[in-house]
């Protein structure tokens, strides 16, 4: 029903991003246990995984690494949060990967009601719709438009 894209964010470099092999060589950081993030950067020797994304973002300020990979929007809106202007999205995102909602296994019953529900809204445009709202109002917050 939705989809995250991880994103490499960068304070001093500026590159196309064309795919994780683009980023061996530089020190890269990630949050631990965020699978794209360790997926992307498996065999890499000069990674180094935070707790949080608070952390690394800091680490990143800090030159201690030289790229972070997070979701677009999170890195956005850390970097906001921070107040680190200088900390900046490389294009275009990684990759893309769909997110799908899921239930408690005693609610399976409610599948088909559900499934039909979201695809009568995918099929109008309404889902696409709803996350270009959402995913605006939360651009707003980091003052960006893109």
């Amino acid at each position: 029903i939705n989809y995250i894209e991880p994103s490499v964010f960068s304070k001093t470099h500026d590159f196309k991003v064309t795919d994780c092999a683009a980023l061996q060589g530089y020190r890269i950081g990630i949050v631990r246990g965020v699978k794209h993030s360790e997926l992307c950067t498996r065999g890499m020797e000069k990674v180094f995984a935070g707790d949080n994304l608070n952390s690394v973002m800091r680490m990143l300020h800090a030159g201690r690494v030289d790229l972070l990979i997070t979701a677009r929007i999170n890195g956005l809106m850390m970097a906001k949060e921070l107040g680190l202007n200088a900390i900046k999205p490389l294009s275009p995102p990684l990759s893309r990967f769909w997110v799908y909602h899921y239930l408690h296994e005693r609610h399976k019953d409610l599948v088909p009601t559900i499934d039909a529900v979201f695809k009568s809204m995918q099929e109008g445009g309404e889902l696409e719709a709803l996350r270009k709202q959402a995913v605006q109002q939360l651009l707003q917050r980091t003052g960006r438009k893109d």
